[in-house]
């Protein structure tokens, strides 16, 4: 249930607020004033070039063998998306 909060606080709340803030900081470095026809692609684009959250945490479930290093069922790894 712990996880499960976190989770939702990490997804509902803060990835939600450092878009909003990475988005807008973006647009006013780079002068863009979005109009009703462009913000549709203009929201979209900004999820990719500054996503929120970079880093996730993941368990393996099966061996598998990545750029020469094997990890077992079990291990836990770091997901490095940014």
């Amino acid at each position: 249930m712990i996880a499960t909060t976190i989770l939702l606080l990490n997804a509902g709340h803060e990835a939600t607020v450092h878009a909003m803030a990475n988005g807008i900081r973006a647009l006013l470095s780079a002068g863009v004033t979005p109009d009703a026809a462009t913000a549709a692609g203009i929201t979209e684009e900004i999820l990719r070039f500054d996503p929120p959250l970079h880093l996730f945490t993941r368990w393996v479930r099966e061996p598998v063998t990545l750029a020469g290093h094997t990890f077992t069922p079990g291990d836990q790894v770091g997901l490095l998306l940014g």
